[in-house]
């Protein structure tokens, strides 16, 4: 037999994985992204250079 995760357990193993790939996510991809200056990042360039009339 298996024991499984029932209530809280299951709710805290589950928040734990949401967390954890939060916490992995916000310094590759939301910290670069609300810091552009920092990293010389262009917000957007347009690759075919068509000028705005």
């Amino acid at each position: 037999m298996t024991a499984g995760l029932r209530g809280w357990k299951y709710a805290a193993f589950i928040g734990g994985i949401v967390g954890f790939i939060g916490a992995a996510t916000y310094p590759i991809i939301i910290y670069p992204m609300m810091n552009i200056d920092h990293y010389n990042m262009k917000v957007w360039s347009d690759p075919f250079d068509r000028k705005k009339s």
